[in-house]
């Protein structure tokens, strides 16, 4: 019994000595004001939490990841801390963004030749763009079927006439939820675009290159 006992003792010891804790403040750059409900995630991970009405937050792991840890806010610029495991406690002061005006738009480097290269794209084209990046980055079969994308309203889109490349880009991460495994992963979208050729035959335009960062 008391080998059953030391055994059990040190194992609870080494447990709470293996889990590894981040904890950080998270503060406008302005005005030095406690910024409540940012995202603190690992990237790529389901490891993620948010920030209390104090702009505090604690992160909690068994295992460290080589993955940076990834802060942001809507309206404000992204954070990266690629080595987030000091052991101190993080003060992180998150600089307003430049405001911009979002708009999903097509560009084209002719002028004249064709006035239709500058409209907006009606609404079914942006669906589609959107069922095509859905199938690209989550991936076809049956076990992406059972993940989402559950903020994909947050994705901007902006196509390049002249060189058949249409961009996509989300200044929010992209949260990928799988209700089945009860999990959710959140992802920094950097850069993505897709490169389309033109079938001739039946005059549409089809996907060929996909690349993500």
């Amino acid at each position: 019994m008391k080998y059953i006992f030391q055994c059990v003792f040190f194992l609870v010891v080494f447990n709470a000595y293996s889990q590894f804790t981040i904890q950080g403040h998270i503060l406008d750059s302005l005005t030095n004001n406690p910024i409540e409900g940012a995202t603190v995630f690992f990237d790529q991970t389901s490891i993620w939490t948010i920030t209390d009405s104090e702009g505090y937050f604690n992160l909690y792991m068994k295992l460290k990841t080589s993955t940076p840890l990834v802060i942001s806010f809507l309206g404000y610029e992204r954070i990266v801390i690629p080595e987030p495991f000091t052991g101190e406690e993080l003060t992180v002061h998150l600089k307003r963004a430049e405001n911009e005006l979002e708009a999903v738009i097509i560009k084209s480097d002719r002028r004249n030749k064709d006035k239709k290269a500058n409209q907006l794209p009606e609404s079914n084209q942006l669906d589609r763009w959107s069922v095509l990046f859905d199938h690209l980055f989550i991936g076809p079969g049956r076990a992406a079927n059972r993940r989402r994308l559950s903020n994909s309203e947050n994705i901007h889109y902006s196509f390049n006439a002249e060189q058949q490349t249409l961009s996509v880009s989300s200044k929010t991460p992209l949260v990928v939820v799988n209700n089945y495994l009860k999990y959710r992963i959140i992802y920094t979208l950097d850069t993505a675009s897709i490169n389309f050729y033109r079938d001739e035959k039946f005059n549409v335009l089809v996907p060929r290159i996909f690349m993500i960062a």
